[in-house]
């Protein structure tokens, strides 16, 4: 019984094995000969505002969002800016980041891959950037405890 069980275990596991892929299968992201490849992503997301000032937008795929941390003296800049943006081989892009846009509020742009069908959609987020500062504390007066009328 337990060779019969042992036997079968393994002609399972060797079917498992030669099926689990075929010659068809395209990984996502690889090039298919036919379609083109399936790749669409923002790779990297810089923000001009002239007098050679830029932003560096932070790109997150999993929300497909794109951060713009700016600061107070930036935002009158940001409502007629223009955007160098790095995309993946092969994949297009809309609207055209070059002509300028408001990115005060959000902006929307459309990757479509090679292959012509798959599509992603970033936004971009206008986030204030917080300025942290840091002091030194130190006491105004220093006593002892006895000085202060604490006993033991």
């Amino acid at each position: 019984m337990k060779k019969l069980l042992k036997s079968l275990a393994y002609v399972a596991l060797a079917g498992f094995v030669l099926t689990g892929c075929t010659e068809k299968d395209t990984p996502s992201g690889e090039e298919d000969p036919v379609r083109g490849s399936t790749e669409c992503r923002i790779e990297s997301f810089v923000l001009n505002l002239g007098d050679q000032t830029t932003i560096t937008g932070d790109v997150y795929d999993y929300d497909k969002s794109i951060d713009i941390s700016y600061t107070t003296d930036q935002i009158e800049m940001m409502k007629a800016a223009t955007a160098t943006i790095a995309i993946s081989k092969g994949a297009s892009i809309s609207p055209d980041p070059a002509q300028a846009a408001d990115y005060t509020q959000p902006v929307s742009f459309t990757v479509t891959a090679e292959d012509g069908k798959t599509v992603r959609t970033y936004t971009t987020r206008p986030v204030e950037k917080v300025v942290v500062l840091h002091t030194k504390v130190e006491p105004a007066l220093s006593k002892t405890t006895t000085e202060m009328g604490l006993g033991s």
